[in-house]
């Protein structure tokens, strides 16, 4: 039997076709809202030229502060970043997710070194200087799997689901290393 460790979230889930998994929602700020780091990371699968264009998770509307990982309407994706006025998006745009593969998304943040690294199967892709990003505690729910109407309307509702899978969410106070993630994604193929 094991302990749950308070700064960390590992989920596991598998849904049966595109867009019908379950969304998740958690009441506490993310880990890393007020601390030096943050990594989040998640395996994401759509069909084939699936319609894209929504939140994968976020903790908000950015419109003041929090973080959202993104499917974009090109069948790539995303990570947006905001603290008061302070924000950062990465938006490569030939990193398609809507292939029909599993993709391992990541993101980690290092304020104590002012570091954002973005991960795409395995690979570090980026590096971003991010000197003067605060908390990104937004205050609103943390949904896993599309976007919530409450960050608006302070109604619990679902609006928009990401036209996908997500497996093996990974949310942490704990920056891993490039090696690590890398070898993560080798894990998941192997056998």
């Amino acid at each position: 039997m094991g302990v749950e460790r308070p700064a960390r979230k590992h989920v596991r889930r598998r849904c049966p076709r595109p867009g019908s998994g379950p969304q998740f929602r958690s009441r506490k700020a993310p880990p890393g809202a007020h601390r030096a780091a943050v990594l989040l990371q998640l395996w994401v699968k759509s069909a084939p030229g699936a319609i894209q264009g929504t939140p994968i998770a976020a903790n908000g509307t950015l419109r003041e502060s929090g973080w959202q990982i993104l499917a974009r309407e090109n069948g790539s994706w995303a990570v947006k970043l905001r603290s008061g006025e302070t924000s950062f998006e990465y938006a490569p745009p030939l990193r398609k997710i809507n292939d029909g593969a599993w993709h391992q998304l990541a993101f980690t943040i290092d304020t104590g070194r002012g570091l954002a690294r973005f991960y795409y199967d395995g690979r570090c892709v980026a590096i971003y200087n991010i000197d003067g990003l605060g908390p990104l505690d937004s205050g609103k729910w943390t949904v896993f799997g599309g976007s919530d109407d409450s960050f608006d309307s302070g109604d619990a509702g679902m609006i928009e689901a990401f036209n996908g899978c997500i497996d093996e969410l990974y949310l942490s106070d704990t920056v891993r290393s490039d090696a690590d993630l890398a070898a993560e994604f080798e894990r998941r193929f192997e056998g």
